[in-house]
């Protein structure tokens, strides 16, 4: 895709992405900044699973990841809090999300004095949130847990609610989940904030019952005209299709890259141009060659490319799929 760039030299010296076994791995450059629309920045620690609040290894950790993207051209990366879980207290979660934005500010002024020429140097490091209830934690979204998402979207960085949505695969009560989701819902509505959802089906489920139900639970929100983020998409171009027209933006992450994925390309090949995003879901589901190890918010740049070679058969060049990427990133948000 390309002669060598900038960062070749760079992950030969610095080692900036490595693969499940250790190896820098190239990328090639990007061709417009990229987004990551969907980073679990707090789970990016050692000790961060199913931590309340933060750690300090996860400041640590997320810090060097922000810094990483940035200078690999992933510029924008909203962070995911979950109001019954890492962001339980709210006020914890935004001071731990302002401390990292700092330290990854000072890890990438240490790269830029060692030489490293990142790939947008005029483009900010952006970090942004999104507030929400995983269908998980169903159970959880109270008036209280309302009022804690109330407090996060006031913040200057919060663009969306969730994740948020129906996951038929786990065994939570599946009206519990529909009454979480049509809540949040209604508060995103009430905020005028776009939502991220979380759509997933039981095993095996050729009816794709969950879609349908998010589906109808979204259509009769109104939150069309806010905002959708269709996040970690792994359907096909048939089951895509109704999001589309509904005004979704389509977010492809990890999978899309997988050996198997052919259905997943296939949708992001027939995506309309002003519907695909770029996403992680960090710490999960790293693109191929990262496969096996911990995602980041600069594997997006795989990923991108992956859209890019799923569209090649499109009018759309590599150039234009890379900007309309980024330009529907900043459209939702």
């Amino acid at each position: 895709m390309g002669d060598r760039c900038w960062i070749d030299e760079a992950l030969e010296r610095q080692g900036l992405l490595f693969d499940a076994k250790g190896r820098a791995r190239r990328i090639d450059a990007p061709l417009a900044p990229v987004a990551d629309t969907h980073a679990h920045l707090s789970m990016l620690g050692p000790d961060s699973d199913g931590a309340k609040v933060p750690s300090r290894a996860s400041l640590e950790a997320a810090a060097v990841a922000l810094a990483r993207a940035w200078l690999v051209g992933v510029t924008w990366v909203v962070s995911i809090a979950d109001a019954s879980e890492d962001a339980r207290d709210p006020a914890a979660y935004l001071d731990w999300l302002s401390a990292v934005e700092e330290r990854a500010h000072e890890e990438i002024e240490a790269a830029l004095a060692a030489g490293i020429v990142p790939a947008f140097p005029d483009e900010p490091l952006r970090v942004s949130l999104s507030a929400g209830v995983h269908p998980y934690g169903a159970a959880d979204v109270d008036d209280e847990a309302l009022g804690r998402l109330r407090l996060i979207a006031s913040d200057r960085r919060c663009v969306a609610l969730g994740e948020m949505g129906l996951d038929y695969h786990c065994d939570v009560d599946r009206e519990l989940q529909r009454a979480a989701f049509e809540r949040q819902l209604a508060l995103a509505v009430e905020l005028g904030l776009p939502v991220e959802l979380h759509v997933r089906d039981a095993t095996g489920d050729a009816e794709l019952v969950a879609h349908r139900d998010a589906f109808e639970v979204v259509e009769a929100s109104g939150i069309r005209d806010r905002g959708i983020d269709l996040h970690c998409y792994t359907l096909g171009p048939d089951a895509m299709a109704p999001w589309v027209g509904l005004g979704a933006k389509v977010a492809f992450g990890g999978a899309l890259t997988f050996k198997r994925s052919d259905e997943i390309r296939e949708a992001a090949g027939r995506c309309p141009s002003e519907a695909p995003i770029t996403e992680t879901d960090s710490p999960y589901m790293a693109p191929e060659p990262f496969r096996g190890r911990p995602s980041e918010p600069a594997l997006a740049l795989a990923t991108a490319w992956r859209v890019v070679e799923a569209r090649a058969g499109t009018d759309a060049s590599s150039e234009a799929t890379f900007r309309a990427l980024w330009k529907n990133a900043r459209a939702l948000f």
